[in-house]
């Protein structure tokens, strides 16, 4: 009996430690799924850089050929008459391209037999692309034929715009299709892994996937918010503890990716529609003003104030927390909020968030210097 009750034990033990093991692969390669991710998102940014490159280079191509012309006109509009048939006549530029031997009913076949139209037919080619002509450009392309009041050189130029029309939409494809972005390309800015952290067993527990995850580039604020959450890892030596920030109406959003493994299982971000977003952003607010300690002011339909007039209390309460369940939380929040705002978070839809960010940090530097007190 007691042989039979060793065994199931041991059965179950070793059983507990395959699930263990398991569920460590697991994370480890929902994490490793998550850095291809990333990588592959930035090769898609590198190749749309690219592309962006090689269509300036041809936007050039065809600004030089358009110079080219441009020069021939103003060669030809120096020329103020010359003489025609013995008869001194003031001559459109297109038409100093006609020989003086030839009648207006000849033209274009003459033309093209003997090579004037080229010209003719470049910057037709040219002016039906998509290219936005500098200023004083438009001039070159533009055929004005009502000067000489002869009919043969408009039906010259619509017969040879549509000969020539499948021809430079073919061309026009053979070229990269990305269109390059009117705006600057930005500069992304990420803070260095903290060398301290690399030594330390404690922080190797937990802290390089949090920090990774919460290293984005979303303004100079949250990147001094960042810097000062390092101070605090740092100061505690970069353990945590399991009882954490209380949870007392912190957000849903929150609470459902603490409980499927924050940051280690992949597609685990909230995915915000504007409505959800506003819903999310007074459900933050609220928990965070919860959080506050008692010395401070604390009003639940507005940003908490800038302290007490005394300066910083000594009693925190949970705030008084490090690790992956203290203020990693509130800027894990923070971040969701901000990236759910996009551009507008340099707008004035973005200065509660701003306003955030910005009480967040003081309340996080405050701790930090009562602890340096302390110590």
């Amino acid at each position: 009996m007691n042989s039979e009750t060793q065994r199931i034990q041991f059965l179950e033990s070793e059983r507990k430690q395959v699930f263990v093991e398991k569920t460590r692969a697991e994370i480890r390669a929902e994490r490793l799924q998550r850095r291809i991710d990333e990588l592959e998102t930035r090769l898609q940014e590198l190749q749309e850089d690219k592309d962006r490159s090689m269509l300036q280079h041809r936007i050039d191509k065809l600004e030089a050929m358009l110079q080219e012309p441009q020069e021939d006109t103003d060669r030809i509009d120096d020329i103020p008459k010359i003489a025609l048939n013995e008869v001194s006549v003031d001559l459109h530029p297109i038409r100093t391209l006609v020989p003086p031997n030839l009648t207006d009913e000849d033209d274009l076949a003459t033309m093209e037999n003997q090579g004037h139209a080229d010209r003719l037919e470049e910057e037709l080619q040219v002016s039906q692309t998509d290219v936005t002509l500098p200023a004083g450009r438009s001039s070159v392309l533009s055929l004005n034929h009502e000067s000489d009041g002869v009919a043969t050189h408009k039906q010259c130029e619509k017969e040879i715009g549509n000969s020539l029309q499948a021809g430079i939409e073919m061309d026009i494809l053979a070229e990269p299709t990305t269109i390059a972005s009117e705006s600057a390309i930005s500069v992304t800015v990420l803070l260095p892994y903290p060398d301290d952290a690399l030594q330390s067993k404690n922080a190797q527990l937990w802290f390089p996937s949090a920090f990774e995850y919460l290293n984005h580039d979303l303004g100079s604020d949250y990147t001094a918010l960042i810097s000062s959450w390092i101070e605090l890892e740092r100061a505690k030596d970069w353990t945590y503890t399991p009882r954490g920030i209380s949870p007392k109406n912190r957000p849903k959003e929150l609470s459902f990716w603490i409980t499927n493994c924050r940051y280690d299982r992949r597609n685990n971000d909230p995915k915000f529609q504007p409505y959800d977003l506003d819903h999310f952003r007074k459900n933050f607010m609220t928990w965070w003003n919860n959080l506050q300690p008692s010395w401070r002011l604390n009003n639940p339909d507005l940003m908490p104030g800038q302290g007490s007039g005394s300066g910083f209390g000594t009693e925190w309460g949970t705030l008084d927390t490090s690790g992956k369940n203290g203020w990693l939380s509130v800027i894990v929040c923070l971040k969701w909020w901000g990236i759910g705002l996009g551009d507008d978070r340099e707008s004035a839809l973005g200065d509660e968030w701003r306003g955030a960010v910005e009480d967040v940090l003081f309340m996080l530097n405050g701790l930090i210097s009562v602890l340096s007190q302390n110590n």
